[in-house]
């Protein structure tokens, strides 16, 4: 960061040190030959202060440390309320901007005039007037470049022959959406395991399956044209006697008829209650630039409102995994959190690496899977994934 005062330097390092970027250091040979033309008064370290005397200061700055290795971008704070300063420099500072395979961003402080906005894009400059903004598109650009190095380095994987047959041979029983008992085989042929359930036709063998499982219990409506079950009445939790299976069960069967009254009900899902643990989020799907994906994210009810997901090219390995989960802002909950036991990280890693195999294999068939929540419980009880969806692509014409 190079600029002519000392203040807007340091506001500036403030804004961009809020969006995650860093201000690393300024090698001692390179300062020594910032100090050559910068006042006594300045900064040869980062951020540059150039002072208003340093005059073609910015041309020399940018030119000291463009091709330093600790910096992977520069900023150039100026005032551009008048052309006398960037007339002096803009040519060189364009030159040495375009030499350079690194960006070179603009921050004016000062309301810029129309012939220095003009000249500046003559140079092929863009002038950020705001410091949020600048800070928030240099931090864009670092998190693609950062996923551009996750594509190029991903691991090759080859495919699970057996586990793909099984799965495409589940898949081809089915069109469209596929519910939590139907993905049920998909999953497993990768080792991923939902929850024990069984699946009823009537209030009675709900009963029989949640004696046989230990109550409490949960029932959930099943159908591939219901993706949202809470939303509808049709998911009933903790029922711990027979009645209130019973019950229960009429009234999400109900409900079901009443918001749905075309779809298709393959009956209730019998299902034990897992255990407490933290409610997180997994998921593949496929985008059309940059093919299979994986997601994790903050997961449970909330997870829409909350917002708090990461993606990453398939496939992953354990590590890649791990650095997915702690780009989260809610990675800490996973942590000993506020004197709560740390979570079993590691099994909900194993979990995305083992989609990101499942995604690649069958990428010309599944567009996407959500499982949500996945309950991460205490380290070393691993997971439990207490629902699942999978939206196949639609077959070709």
């Amino acid at each position: 960061m190079i600029s002519a005062t000392g203040g807007v330097g340091a506001w500036l390092t403030d804004t961009c040190e809020a969006e995650g970027l860093v201000l690393a250091e300024i090698d001692t040979e390179r300062q020594a030959r910032l100090r050559q033309f910068i006042p006594s008064y300045g900064s040869a370290n980062n951020p540059v202060d150039i002072t208003a005397q340093g005059l073609r200061g910015y041309a020399q700055a940018l030119a000291t440390i463009a091709d330093s290795p600790n910096h992977d971008a520069f900023i150039l704070s100026i005032s551009l309320a008048q052309e006398a300063r960037i007339v002096r420099e803009g040519d060189e500072l364009s030159a040495i901007a375009q030499a350079s395979a690194k960006p070179v961003l603009v921050y004016t402080y000062a309301t810029p005039t129309e012939k220095a906005k003009s000249l500046m894009a003559g140079w092929n400059f863009h002038i950020f007037p705001r410091m949020p903004g600048l800070a928030r598109a240099l931090a864009a650009g670092s998190a693609y470049d950062k996923f551009q190095q996750r594509r190029q380095t991903t691991i090759q994987s080859p495919p699970d022959r057996a586990a793909a047959a099984k799965a495409r041979a589940t898949l081809a029983q089915h069109r469209g959406m596929l519910c939590e008992w139907e993905a049920r085989e998909v999953l497993a042929a990768y080792g991923i395991a939902l929850q024990p359930a069984q699946l009823v036709q009537s209030a009675e063998e709900a009963v029989a399956a949640a004696a046989a499982f230990g109550m409490p219990v949960a029932l959930k409506v099943q159908s591939p044209d219901i993706p949202h079950k809470t939303e509808i009445g049709g998911v009933a939790l903790n029922l711990a006697d027979a009645a209130a299976i019973r019950d229960a069960y009429r009234a999400i069967t109900a409900r079901a008829a009443a918001a749905a009254p075309h779809a298709s009900i393959l009956g209730v899902l019998v299902q034990p209650m897992a255990a407490h643990g933290v409610e997180m989020i997994a998921g593949i799907g496929r985008d059309p630039d940059f093919g299979p994906m994986v997601l994790c994210g903050f997961g449970g009810t909330a997870a829409e409102l909350v917002n708090d997901t990461a993606l990453a090219p398939a496939p992953l390995d354990e590590a890649q995994a791990e650095a997915l989960i702690d780009s989260l802002k809610s990675a800490p909950l996973l942590t000993a959190w506020r004197g709560s036991a740390p979570a079993d990280r590691a099994a909900f890693a194993d979990l995305l690496v083992r989609l990101s195999r499942l995604a690649v294999d069958l990428r010309d068939r599944i567009r996407e899977i959500d499982l949500n929540p996945v309950i991460v419980h205490r380290a070393g009880e691993g997971i439990s994934l207490v629902d699942a969806l999978i939206l196949q692509e639609e077959p070709s014409p």
